[in-house]
């Protein structure tokens, strides 16, 4: 049977609570070590609050300089060149200094400031724009000031932490246009 906690029924221990996936005998266990309802119920919401923390996933920190790496670009892509962004990551706050040449080589600057709790901030010329996590990816989703969707941009970490990877996809007339970056720790 079970233990009162879970009654036989389409949930689950392993639909409720996917991150611990016990097995069947690591819940009669459970059920053996707290037999009474009440404080099999209190045993979960402690265990909740004790193992959620563990699992959550780590935000990672894109603190430092990083240099447009020209080589893995994309080829025949007229844009910017000689990119370096200069980033402070303290979460909640992510902010950039971008400096580089336009693709008609004219130096150009952008400095932006972001809280990644999802709440706008002023963005390039009269756009907004959130942050957010998705899990270790930082997405920063720009709306022209109308409210129409701009651009995504989504930076990640590579596993080792030495490059970081700029995935923009700018929207322009109904259609998208996706644009990869590599960047190299310097």
């Amino acid at each position: 049977g079970t233990c009162g906690l879970y009654p036989e029924s389409n949930l689950s221990y392993n639909s409720l609570h996917p991150f611990l996936v016990p097995r069947r005998r690591e819940v009669k266990m459970f059920c053996r070590m707290f037999p009474y309802k009440t404080y099999r119920a209190l045993a979960l919401v402690v265990a909740e609050i004790v193992v959620m923390p563990l699992c959550a996933v780590a935000t990672p920190n894109f603190t430092g300089t990083w240099k447009l790496n020209e080589i893995q670009r994309a080829p025949g892509k007229d844009a910017p060149r000689g990119i370096v962004f200069k980033i402070e990551h303290k979460e909640s706050l992510f902010k950039y200094t971008a400096t580089g040449l336009t693709s008609q080589g004219d130096p150009f600057t952008e400095a932006l400031q972001f809280t990644t709790d999802g709440k706008p901030h002023p963005g390039p010329g009269s756009t907004q724009g959130s942050a957010r996590w998705q899990g270790p990816v930082l997405v920063i989703e720009f709306t022209q000031a109308d409210g129409a969707p701009l651009a995504t941009v989504r930076y990640q970490l590579t596993a080792e932490g030495r490059q970081m990877i700029r995935e923009t996809i700018i929207k322009i007339h109904g259609s998208e246009e996706p644009h990869r970056e590599i960047y190299d720790r310097q």
